[in-house]
C-alpha cells in the first residue's frame, strides 16, 4: 500500500487528506474532515464530519509547494462542497498505541460513488499522528464495490517544507 500524506489546515478546523497519486487512486476519495466535540449523548468525544473537495486539483502536491503558491485560508473555505460522512470518535484506552478511534453509525451514510449505495468508515488515530482509514463502499446486494480490502489507508503527518 503507497504511504499517504496528512495535511493540517488548523487555523480553520479542517484537515485534508490528500492521497500520493499511485494504486489507490481510484479507491480514494480526497476530502476535507472538520473535527468538532461529540454531540451530548452520543457516547463518543469527537464528531469528524467529511466535505468534498469543489476542485480537487487545486489540492494535488499540497505539500510540495510554497505555502505561498497553496489555496489559501479564505480560498479553502470557498473550496468545502458537499458533506459526505461523519465519524464519531474516542478516546482510545491507556496504555494502547492509539489516541482516537471510531466509525460511522451502523449501516453507513448513503454513497453514490462507483456503484455504492451506501459507505461505512473507521478511523484511528494514532499518538504518533498517523490516521488509517478503512473506507468501504458497498451496493444494494451488500457487495463491497471500492474501498481497502486488505489493510487501511495510512495516512502519516505531513513534513514541513515551510
Amino acid at each position: 500500500m503507497p504511504v499517504q500524506q496528512l495535511y493540517f489546515l488548523m487555523n480553520l478546523g479542517f484537515f485534508m487528506l490528500n492521497r500520493l497519486f499511485g494504486e489507490h487512486e481510484r479507491d480514494l476519495i480526497d476530502r476535507f474532515f472538520k473535527l468538532k466535540p461529540c454531540p451530548k449523548g452520543m457516547g463518543c468525544d469527537v464528531e469528524v464530519a467529511t466535505y468534498a473537495i469543489r476542485d480537487v486539483e487545486e489540492y494535488r502536491n499540497f505539500c510540495d509547494r510554497p505555502k505561498s503558491q497553496r489555496p489559501q485560508p479564505q480560498e479553502v473555505v470557498g473550496d468545502i462542497a458537499d458533506p459526505l460522512t461523519t465519524v464519531y470518535i474516542s478516546h482510545c484506552e491507556r496504555g494502547q498505541q492509539c489516541f482516537y478511534e471510531g466509525a460511522t453509525p451502523s449501516g453507513g451514510f448513503p454513497n453514490s460513488w462507483n456503484g455504492a449505495k451506501q459507505c461505512t468508515s473507521e478511523i484511528t488515530v494514532y499518538r504518533n499522528g498517523e490516521i488509517h482509514c478503512w473506507d468501504r463502499g458497498y451496493d444494494d446486494e451488500g457487495n463491497q464495490v471500492w474501498g481497502v480490502r486488505q489493510g487501511p489507508y495510512e495516512f502519516k503527518p505531513a513534513i514541513s517544507n515551510g
